[in-house]
C-alpha cells in the first residue's frame, strides 16, 4: 500500500502555572473558538501514563509552545522545564503575558 499516512492537524502546546488557570481559561476558549487545537496537561494526560514523558512528546510534536507568563509561572519549575524543552526542540515559543 503506497498511500501516505493522513496528516495530523497541528497543535499548540500550552505551558502555564495552575495558579493562573482562571486567567488562562478564557484565552484558551477564544483560541479554540478560532479553530486552534491545543494540548494541555488537563484533558490530555492519560491516567497511569508517565506524565513527564507525555509532556515531552507533546512539546516535540507541537507546532509551537504558548507560554502564559506571570510571576507564578516564572517561579514554576514545571514551566521552566517546558520552556527549556521547547527551546531544545527548536519550537516557536509564543509568550502571553498575564
Amino acid at each position: 500500500n503506497t498511500r501516505a499516512a493522513p496528516k495530523q492537524r497541528a497543535f499548540f502546546f500550552v505551558s502555564y502555572c495552575r495558579a493562573d488557570l482562571p486567567a488562562v481559561r478564557p484565552i484558551l476558549q477564544r483560541l479554540r473558538a478560532g479553530g486552534r487545537r491545543l494540548w494541555l496537561d488537563t484533558g490530555n494526560l492519560m491516567p497511569g501514563r508517565h506524565w513527564t514523558g507525555e509532556i515531552m512528546r507533546a512539546i516535540r510534536a507541537s507546532q509551537a509552545v504558548i507560554v502564559f507568563c506571570s510571576k507564578q509561572a516564572f517561579a514554576s519549575g514545571h514551566v521552566f522545564r517546558e520552556v527549556a524543552a521547547a527551546a531544545r526542540f527548536n519550537k516557536i515559543i509564543i509568550p502571553v503575558f498575564l
